[in-house]
């Protein structure tokens, strides 16, 4: 962003005139305005973000977001999710660091934007996105070990947020450099396993797969339309569930019918349905109840079949959570294993049949993963420049996404 008065100033005139905030999130603001203690004790900061350095409409964002970890949290759901338990982190880091703190409020405004078709929380989102860009290009100049896992949270967030394919191209080119000069103090990071992860340095397939673009993928998900049927009549009378996995299996019958083209920009634009419900469809089903049979074999499948379009469409590249799909599956496996044991509960049978499908889909993941990891073979990503570093990559995203979503997917 060129001028951060203009921004603070479409910020304060971006009126939210047809949202109303839900009562907890209001009241609970008023009371921490009132009593200056930040309201969500579980966090255990030392340090919290202060109500004084926040608007109002910033202290409910941030409580909109925190809710989220509370639930989850009181739940022991996070383990479910991919970002959730860094929720604590991003508030940590953002109490500290305003590029964080911009990130988070975006990320927020745009869960909650997509809850309820704001186009006012768009906009607000928006704002807060160029807000972060502008002065994470600042921190970037002045990168050290200190503040390297706030530059590293807050590209993150921003990277889900990302409005098309160069924003987000650019965007976790900025990652895997910075991940790269992370290295030497990973042990000291508070993200050591992102930093593990190599997700920005491996492929997931290895150079002998077949030359028939997606045919692995293909495959997998073919062999995932019975089982999501099925789950469909499992799931009966759970109406989200249903509703959600029509969506996923309508998908994946589009995806068949009219496949995008191997160019990465379209594979990309293809997978956006992805993003959205790998970042926010888990923490609806965990928000709205407690870890039933039917929500977390629903979770399991979407995991799965996103796994598998990701293997189908591989252009673009590793994105949105691929190993921690990966991982979320198995903790899913285990909490439907540990429920059979525990207390041989009604449709325990059914749901553990249902994963099989998953399973295998996870296992046929780890399995490719590792011949990548075994053969260091580079992450097909299209880079925009082949030399690019972090600073210039913030600022190509930037601009990129001050022109626009619609722009990127024309």
């Amino acid at each position: 962003m060129d001028d951060s008065a203009a921004s603070e100033g479409s910020l304060s005139s971006a009126k939210l005139t047809e949202f109303s905030w839900p009562s907890e999130i209001e009241n609970g603001v008023e009371e921490w305005q009132r009593t200056k203690s930040f309201p969500f004790t579980h966090m255990q900061l030392a340090n919290p973000p202060s109500v004084v350095n926040l608007s109002t409409e910033d202290c409910r964002l941030v409580y909109h977001v925190c809710l989220i970890s509370r639930d989850l949290e009181s739940s022991d759901s996070t383990k479910f999710t991919t970002w959730a338990h860094r929720i604590l982190e991003f508030v940590k880091l953002g109490a500290k660091y305003d590029y964080v703190m911009q990130s988070l409020l975006a990320l927020s405004a745009t869960h909650l934007a997509s809850t309820v078709k704001s186009a006012a929380l768009d906009q607000i989102a928006f704002i807060h996105r160029g807000n972060a860009f502008r002065t994470l290009s600042q921190a970037v100049g002045v990168l050290t070990q200190e503040n390297s896992d706030a530059v590293l949270a807050a590209s993150a967030m921003l990277s889900w947020q990302s409005p098309g394919w160069q924003t987000w191209a650019a965007l976790v080119q900025g990652i895997k450099t910075l991940c790269a000069t992370m290295q030497p103090w990973k042990a000291q990071s508070s993200f050591q396993d992102f930093l593990d992860d190599r997700m920005y340095e491996l492929g997931i397939l290895p150079p002998f797969r077949s030359t028939i673009p997606g045919h692995e993928g293909l495959g997998l998900l073919e062999g995932s339309i019975i089982s999501l049927e099925n789950t469909m009549i499992f799931t009966a009378g759970s109406d989200e569930q249903e509703k959600s996995l029509r969506l996923l299996l309508d998908f994946i019958q589009n995806l068949r019918i009219s496949p995008p083209s191997t160019n990465p920009q379209d594979q990309f634009k293809a997978l956006h349905p992805i993003r959205a419900w790998v970042i926010w469809l888990p923490v609806s089903f965990l928000h709205l109840t407690d870890r039933s049979l039917q929500v977390l074999v629903t979770l399991a499948h979407f995991y799965a079949v996103t796994l598998a379009v990701q293997l189908y469409l591989p252009a673009p590249g590793l994105a949105w959570y691929p190993r921690m799909r990966m991982v979320a599956i198995e903790e899913i496996a285990r909490e439907i294993d540990h429920l059979k044991a525990a207390a041989d509960m009604e449709g325990i049978d059914s749901a553990i049949g249902l994963m099989r499908c998953p399973r295998e889909i996870a296992t046929h993941f780890r399995g490719r993963l590792q011949m990548a990891e075994d053969a260091h073979l580079p992450t097909k990503i299209h880079r925009l420049d082949e030399d690019i570093s972090m600073a210039d990559s913030l600022a190509l995203a930037a601009t990129i996404d001050l022109e626009g979503a619609t722009y990127l997917d024309a």
